[in-house]
């Protein structure tokens, strides 16, 4: 039959109280047949407010996640390692936002030109997006754009959501069309402007997916084709919401 010993620790002085349960039953402890180190009052001291929620930061790593706020959701991070709260949908949106009193620049004909997106506005969860040289840089997921670019004084446009790296989802990488937006028309002669927009739904199963706002015209136009100034705060052209949806 094995022995159950309780040895004392030499280095200390106080003592270990055992207090049996208010109970007419006999209760039974089952130890593993392991070493076992039962923790201390680590996960006590961690959660210092009503709503805290303990997790594993690592192994045998206990940390502390602030409770939130209302109508947020617990969710995951973007690199899969942790929980954290977001509201709803994983939702970004990202734009052109020149300072006062700039066009949005000139639209040159005849070929795929490249929208700025150099500002992210607002995103609901961390990381959702980066840009880089204006290009959208997302991660591993499924993704729902919509999107809306100005023309200006440029006769017929249109635009279209375009992948840009070699990674691999649907579309694939290589400069793969995810989808075309609305055929507009600004009249080069009737001092017009008018906004193409698009949604689309993208399967990045890479790393990550770069994707960018692209716009095609009929008439070259300089220093406004691609947004004309209002003079009153900030100005934005090109913006882009984009949703998380699995």
């Amino acid at each position: 039959m094995a022995t159950t010993k309780i040895q004392g620790n030499a280095a200390g002085s106080g003592s270990v109280t055992v207090t049996s349960p208010n109970t007419n039953s006999n209760r039974t402890l089952t130890l593993p047949d392991a070493d076992v180190t039962l923790p201390t009052a680590h996960s006590q001291a961690t959660l210092t407010t009503q709503g805290d929620i303990l997790y594993a930061s690592g192994s045998n790593t206990l940390a502390r996640l602030p409770k939130g706020s209302w109508g947020q959701a617990l969710a995951i991070n973007r690199d899969a390692t942790a929980p954290e709260w977001g509201i709803g949908i994983p939702t970004a949106i990202v734009a052109d936002v020149k300072a006062q009193n700039n066009n949005g620049g000139t639209f040159t004909a005849s070929a795929w030109r490249t929208r700025d997106l150099q500002t992210v506005i607002h995103e609901t969860h961390a990381d959702i997006v980066t840009l880089n040289s204006n290009n959208m840089v997302v991660p591993t997921g499924t993704y729902l754009f919509h999107w809306s670019a100005p023309g200006a004084l440029c006769n017929g446009f249109v635009t279209q959501l375009k992948r840009t790296d070699s990674g691999s989802g649907t579309p694939g990488g290589g400069a793969a069309t995810v989808k075309a937006g609305s055929v507009e028309y600004a009249s080069a002669s009737g001092d017009t402007q008018s906004r193409s927009t698009g949604h689309a739904i993208a399967i990045v199963t890479s790393a990550t997916g770069d994707f960018e706002i692209q716009a095609y015209g009929a008439t070259t136009r300089a220093n406004d084709g691609f947004g004309v100034k209002m003079n009153v705060s900030e100005e934005i052209y090109t913006y882009c919401i984009i949703q998380k949806i699995a």
